[in-house]
């Protein structure tokens, strides 16, 4: 439950300091949920593993919708 309201709202941004963001392309409100996301039980390493495949991210970003 906790993790499908995440994804509803978001989550709450506690106006916290964060980490510096580990690419242009990522927005603050972003990179804000996507720390606000380790919260939650199951996804602690998610931050992690995104900075360590940034670059494919990054493609997936750039790439255009169908």
């Amino acid at each position: 439950m906790e993790l499908y309201r995440f994804f509803l709202t978001g989550g709450i941004d506690l106006g916290n300091e964060k980490p510096e963001k580990p690419a242009t392309w990522l927005s603050d409100k972003s990179w804000g949920e996507i720390l606000r996301l380790t919260k939650i039980k199951g996804m602690k390493d998610f931050k992690d593993s995104f900075v360590e495949k940034i670059e494919e991210w990054g493609k997936v970003y750039d790439s255009p919708t169908p």
